[in-house]
């Protein structure tokens, strides 16, 4: 089966035992393939290396490493036009919460 891990899931599956461990465990072990863009992969690298700064006894780049060679890298492809951006669809709801928002 092939994945895209969620960068939380991979911090949770580092750090944690339950279910986002045993994706990795799976993922090691070969029963999952990740596949991965560049974006989603830069996303794994900048995360680790925030928490190598906030956490220095922890080493994240064999595991980083592990990802580089064990993941099948896609190209996304490109939205066409019929697709709203984000933002334009967020900016058209009236909702509670959106006060909060900060504006980009």
């Amino acid at each position: 089966m092939k994945i895209i891990l969620d960068t939380n899931v991979l911090i949770s599956g580092i750090f944690f035992k339950g279910p986002p461990h045993l994706i990795l465990l799976a993922w090691r072990d070969n029963g999952l393939k990740l596949i991965a863009s560049e974006d989603i992969f830069q996303e794994y690298s900048d995360v680790c290396e925030r928490l190598r700064e906030k956490y220095p006894g922890i080493e994240f780049k064999e595991i980083i490493d592990l990802i580089a060679v064990n993941t099948d890298f896609y190209q996304p492809k490109k939205l066409t036009s019929r697709f709203l951006p984000i933002r334009m669809m967020i900016n058209s709801l009236h909702a509670p919460w959106q006060p909060m928002l900060k504006p980009s």
